[in-house]
């Protein structure tokens, strides 16, 4: 709006004819789209009955087919004129409201009465409350597609594997020991050393998954891991120390010829639950931990993630882990 006419009211008679305008508007794109549904079918139907037409008569064949292609042509640009009326109309509408939203704010609507009663700017309110559900809905969209994306990768390593769930409680009386172990099969992947692109091992490893860079307790977790690996005669192997490049290939053999992969699920990270598929596909033993509090998404068996508040309940956790693994190498079931 100009200055003039912010600087005075403006008839409420003339934006009532103005917005009977917009609704022509829209009355026609409506009648537009009937008519041009109506010419798509018809199209349609042609095309149909000159292929029948052109394959009952064998000597009008090739004049069916060009018939056919030419109606198709025809089809597609008119599709095309359709797609630019919408586009059309729709400016058209948008310039309309956008003229009767300026306009609210300067109505007068009792000329005996100037002042005495307000516009309440819908057309205005209903675009902000529009913009607004629109950016919560794409909020709740793209946490959806990561949900589903969790969900897919989780249901194809599924597909490939038997989950098998090793209770210890089978192994003596363990109070409060919340651990389960689970695997696919017979326990046959070979133990010990890896091969030589696998690092330098040379004792029995275990294979960690856990958040590196996003977690400001990694330094304090390893220094944990390496002190309880000497004291039963283990190495960490952290893969990120072991290999420049990500590999599916050589990140499953070093999984498989690991004793057991601990996966810490904490801070919901999607590359940590990939990995952990691939455990669970690679036919590894795997133990789960994860900091209390952290929803645990689509896993083989959620209920045996044990939950740690500091890192001294998560030295107790990975010692009890290294315990049952004690416990459990000589079976083999």
């Amino acid at each position: 709006m100009d200055g003039k006419s912010a600087a005075h009211k403006l008839s409420f008679d003339e934006f009532k004819l103005y917005y009977e305008s917009t609704e022509k508007v829209t009355d026609r794109r409506l009648e537009t789209n009937r008519w041009n549904y109506s010419i798509c079918i018809a199209m349609l139907v042609a095309i149909a009955v000159l292929a029948r037409w052109s394959l009952t008569t064998a000597s009008l064949l090739w004049i069916g087919f060009a018939s056919i292609a030419t109606l198709s042509v025809m089809a597609v640009l008119f599709c095309a004129l359709w797609v630019g009326q919408i586009r059309d109309f729709k400016k058209l509408n948008n310039a309309k409201f956008m003229v009767l939203n300026d306009m609210a704010p300067h109505l007068e609507f009792d000329p005996n009465n100037p002042g005495a009663v307000v516009s309440y700017c819908p057309f205005e309110k209903e675009w902000t409350k529009l913009n607004d559900l629109s950016a919560l809905d794409e909020g709740r969209e793209v946490e959806h597609n990561r949900s589903k994306i969790l969900e897919h990768r989780v249901l194809y390593s599924k597909g490939i594997r038997r989950a098998i769930r090793w209770n210890p409680h089978r192994f003596g009386d363990r109070a409060g020991l919340k651990l389960a172990a689970y695997e696919t099969g017979a326990y046959n992947s070979p133990n010990g050393q890896p091969g030589a692109d696998a690092g330098k091992t040379t004792m029995k490893y275990f294979y960690v998954i856990c958040p590196v860079g996003a977690d400001p307790r990694f330094a304090a977790k390893k220094a944990v891991l390496e002190k309880l690996c000497d004291e039963w005669g283990y190495e960490p192997f952290f893969p990120l120390e072991r290999h420049r490049e990500f590999s599916v290939g050589v990140t499953t053999r070093d999984m498989q010829r690991a004793e057991f992969v601990l996966t810490d699920l904490s801070l919901e990270r999607p590359s940590c639950y990939f990995e952990l598929e691939l455990a669970e596909a690679a036919n590894a033993r795997v133990f789960l931990v994860a900091a209390a509090g952290t929803p645990i998404h689509q896993v083989g068996n959620a209920g045996s993630v044990v939950f740690y508040s500091d890192m001294m309940q998560y030295r107790s956790a990975v010692s009890q882990i290294l315990e049952l693994q004690d416990t459990l190498s000589p079976q083999r079931y």
